[in-house]
């Protein structure tokens, strides 16, 4: 058998690395100093959201009779790295009946998260505000006071949560929740 041991570099290969050593440095560095700054700017969480319907009293319901007063309670949750200005937007259906601004309350602030804001409530009602602060491990709910519509049906919600500008999400996963419950009609029992 043939077998060539290659003790030194070709010469073609040593012609070029003497005189492009230079070069290759410069890039090598610049490839370092870009993954060091990627890694310097870059932040990742975990947001997650959850809505809910429930009673007036905080029982949850999958159906409430017409004109009924209830409450969607939206959750929402930082299990990842401390993030701000955490951007959240709800879509609620428009036969909703007494559902304005003052009806909607930031509450339950856990863990260092500051309460949600900058509510502003669209003539289609659709929800959206942000939540300044959020730490590792925080959560903070909206509660959104309504009543049921005046037809038999369904309506639903739905909530997402979007990280800020500049982060990424590593579970993109839940942050939508999308609810629905029935609207009945009322019994009426006569003797």
């Amino acid at each position: 058998m043939f077998s060539y041991k290659l003790t030194q570099p070709l010469p073609i290969f040593s012609i070029f690395i003497e005189t492009n050593r230079f070069m290759i440095e410069k890039l090598v560095r610049f490839v370092f100093f870009i993954l060091f700054c990627t890694q310097l700017t870059a932040q990742t969480t975990d947001l997650s959201i959850v809505a809910q319907a429930q009673s007036t009293a905080g029982a949850a319901v999958s159906q409430v009779e017409i004109f009924k007063d209830f409450q969607y309670i939206v959750t929402i949750i930082n299990s990842g790295n401390a993030v701000s200005n955490a951007a959240f937007q709800i879509t609620m259906d428009d036969d909703l009946q007494n559902l304005m601004l003052s009806s909607i309350t930031s509450q339950n602030n856990i863990g260092g998260a500051t309460i949600a804001g900058g509510f502003n409530l669209s003539t289609t009602n659709v929800l959206t505000g942000s939540v300044l602060s959020l730490p590792t491990d925080s959560s903070v709910e909206i509660k959104i006071e309504v009543a049921a519509p005046s037809v038999v049906g369904g309506i639903a919600i739905d909530a997402i949560i979007s990280p800020p500008s500049g982060t990424t999400d590593t579970n993109t996963s839940n942050n939508q929740s999308l609810i629905s419950i029935d609207v009945i009609d009322v019994d009426i029992n006569f003797p």
